[in-house]
């Protein structure tokens, strides 16, 4: 793309300064702090670039005719700019496929013509090497962007008539071609790797390792995303649960998400080749790494029901605890989780000798070299070891992975959450207007530097979650409320999936609730009329209620719903409008519930009643075991 930026690069820097908030981290090197910092800005910017269609690739060339061309005072349109980019054609091959393929992608407008162009060059064309190199770049083409719908059905016509010599490069370019129309346009031009397996008409085998550092290879080609590689992955380990596992690329010390969902793996691995060639590193010796790795829990996570999940995030914790990726609060934490860690791997027997060599895989370095001995290491982990039990092997090497797994999300809620980045629009004072959003399982948060959390909203105090375009300038936006009254609008780039997940999490939340809060008194009648002893149903507005699936002896009357008043204790059946169910599977803090005792009607009025209710039902949780709640909306 060396030659393509010398023209395009001046309007795509225009429109980046137009932008607020367009910087992108630089390497880093020191402190284990400062090394978060990179590899967080580096996954944010990587995350946000997706949407960029080029980074800026800085040459000398490039450079010195921007410095004439500015000395010169000129300002260049597009014409200006094109005129330009023709006098500095592009030389080798791949520079050519960029040039070519990066002005589709670039452009709408231009790729009927592209197409028109190579249908031209394989039509009654002489030169066999001439019409080998146009099929070549006839797959780049469908492998990276679709012609409009008017064309499509003309540019299928020519690859099945293509000559017998060609039929497997006219089918090659077809099945691209359909995959590009149901995964979407790429946003960058292709890598080196993809470019030589093109040539060749095969798959781009893929390594990925896993977090127990086991390595499976994955067919990919250039629609690949990151949801087929999750779900490749899985498939050949046999992991049931894939929520909140992502592929993850590595390239000089700086780890990128792909997340789980439709972001091109082939674009991630061109990122990675730009990062390479701006450290003099050739794209074929880039040397970036794929992996796969839990980036995010669902407030629902139950770490028993897959246990190939379960052995892979804690060889994830064991990893992230020893290199200070996940840190302990306190030496006792960290002892505790060294002991269960040792039970793992060796056995309910303690031997003092062995905790003493397993010190340095257990422990970061850090800590050992810190004010403890070793010899006091030893000595908490075995009490630690013994505190636990698991001197008498009462619980299997299964269960402990299981807890190690099932606390991560509640130790570490922002290591283990999906970051966005945007810019406060409205909404209650931040420090800083450009902030960073981590969706995570125990709620949303905002962060005005990496791991800096400035505001923590759990999910049962919200009410509800949508998008919006607000201006060319911003784009799209996504709003919270709250049950308090805030409301927060943030612009992002990923506004449409920050507000799915939401709207997946509150829905999925509500479904599984058991808690409801009264919104106005109640008063019912006796849940068995020949007890005398039993009080009649009442709440009263702020009164925390627990759902319950049936009571006996009474039979649920239509829009109503069984429950328990948590603060008399009386139960009974009340009328499904006359609540609001806390989308949470906890006990809500008591400081919150009694905020509703305080509302006004009107304040009560503005929260999902009818709209966003939702009723009693069994069955519909499935594997959770909890009680089931379906939405009415």
């Amino acid at each position: 793309m060396t030659k393509i930026y010398m023209a395009l690069d001046r309007r795509l820097r225009k429109k980046e300064n137009s932008r607020k908030g367009s910087t992108t981290s630089t390497g880093s090197t020191g402190s284990f702090e400062e090394d978060q910092k990179d590899i967080v800005s580096f996954k944010l910017s990587k995350r946000r670039s997706w949407k960029k269609i080029f980074s800026h690739r800085n040459s000398s060339k490039k450079n010195e005719l921007s410095r004439s061309n500015s000395e010169n005072g000129r300002e260049f349109d597009y014409s200006a700019d094109t005129r330009l980019m023709l006098d500095v054609l592009p030389t080798s091959s791949m520079e050519l496929i960029h040039f070519v393929v990066g002005h589709g992608i670039l452009r709408r407008e231009l790729r009927d013509e592209i197409y028109c162009q190579l249908c031209k060059q394989l039509t009654g064309n002489p030169s066999h090497e001439s019409r080998v190199n146009g099929w070549a770049l006839m797959a780049f083409c469908t492998g990276c962007f679709k012609p409009s719908d008017q064309f499509r059905k003309y540019l299928k016509s020519f690859l099945y008539a293509a000559a017998p010599e060609f039929q497997d490069h006219a089918a090659y370019a077809h099945r691209l071609l359909r995959r590009t129309a149901t995964n979407g346009t790429r946003f960058h031009p292709p890598n080196f790797l993809e470019i030589q397996a093109t040539k060749a008409r095969q798959y781009v085998l893929l390594p990925v390792t896993f977090a127990n550092d086991r390595v499976e290879s994955i067919e990919a080609d250039a629609a690949t995303t990151s949801t087929e590689v999750v779900a490749k992955l899985a498939n050949k380990i046999g992991l049931k649960d894939t929520f909140g596992f992502s592929v993850f690329v590595a390239i000089f010390h700086k780890v990128s998400s792909l997340g789980s969902g439709l972001d091109h793996l082939m674009d991630a691995i061109s990122e990675c080749e730009q990062v390479a060639r701006t450290k003099g590193v050739k794209e074929e010796d880039a040397s970036w790494r794929l992996f796969l790795r839990k980036e995010l829990f669902s407030p629902w996570e139950d770490a028993t029901y897959d246990e190939i999940a379960a052995g892979l995030i804690y060889d994830q914790i064991c990893k992230g605890v020893r290199s200070l990726e996940y840190g302990m609060p306190s030496e006792d934490e960290l002892s505790s989780f060294v002991a269960q860690r040792y039970y793992v791997e060796h056995g309910a027997t303690m031997i003092p000798g062995k905790v003493q060599t397993a010190l340095e895989k257990f422990l970061p370095r850090k800590v050992l070299s810190g004010s403890k001995s070793r010899e006091g290491w030893v000595q908490a982990i075995i009490s630690s070891f013994n505190d636990q039990g698991l001197s008498e092997s009462k619980v299997s090497v299964k269960e402990i992975k299981e807890r190690v797994a099932g606390a991560a999300s509640h130790r570490w809620p922002v290591h283990f959450s999906a970051l966005f980045v945007a810019f406060r629009l409205s909404g209650p004072r931040l420090p800083k207007n450009e902030v960073v959003v981590a969706i995570g399982g125990e709620g949303f948060y905002v962060m005005d530097q990496p791991f800096r959390v400035v505001v923590e909203i759990g999910y049962y105090e919200l009410v509800e979650v949508f998008s919006s375009r607000t201006s060319k300038m911003h784009g799209q936006s996504f709003s919270l409320i709250t049950v308090k009254g805030d409301e927060f609008t943030f612009a992002s780039p990923n506004a449409h999936i920050i507000t799915q997940l939401l709207s997946h999490f509150l829905d999925g939340l509500r479904r599984r609730s058991v808690y409801a809060v009264g919104l106005e008194p109640f008063v019912g009648h006796k849940p068995d009329d020949s007890d005398t002893s039993s009080k009649p149903f009442r709440f009263r507005q702020g009164d925390l209620i627990m759902l319950m699936d049936d009571i006996p002896g009474c039979t649920k009357k239509d829009d109503w719903a069984f429950g328990k008043c948590v603060r008399n204790g009386s139960v009974g059946q009340f009328p499904f409008d006359l609540v609001y169910i806390l989308p949470t599977i906890r006990k809500p803090p008591d400081e919150f519930v009694e905020c509703f005792s305080t509302m006004s009607n009107q304040n009560t009025e503005t929260l999902p009643r009818k709209k966003g209710s939702v009723f009693l039902t069994k069955g519909t949780v499935g594997r959770h075991g909890m009680l089931g709640l379906d939405s009415a909306a």
